[in-house]
């Protein structure tokens, strides 16, 4: 079987993950991965600001972000 890309409109096969063509997550499966590749890669990017900083209220602000939900 075959299904569309609702990005590009190529046809797939119903076994990919994602679009040979244009990247796009056609699977729930995908799309998790790929929110949580974003949120991680946020997560990254506090812990270099954190690990830049010496001021602890930067710090704590930075803390805040990461954990606070």
């Amino acid at each position: 079987m075959e299904k569309l890309c609702p990005t590009c409109n190529a046809k797939v096969s119903d076994n990919y993950n994602y679009c040979p063509v244009c990247g796009e997550p056609l699977t729930a499966l995908a799309k998790q991965r790929e929110e949580l590749k974003l949120s991680n890669a946020g997560y990254e990017k506090l812990n270099e600001l954190a690990a830049q900083s010496k001021d602890p209220a930067v710090m704590d602000a930075i803390k805040k972000m990461m954990f606070d939900k």
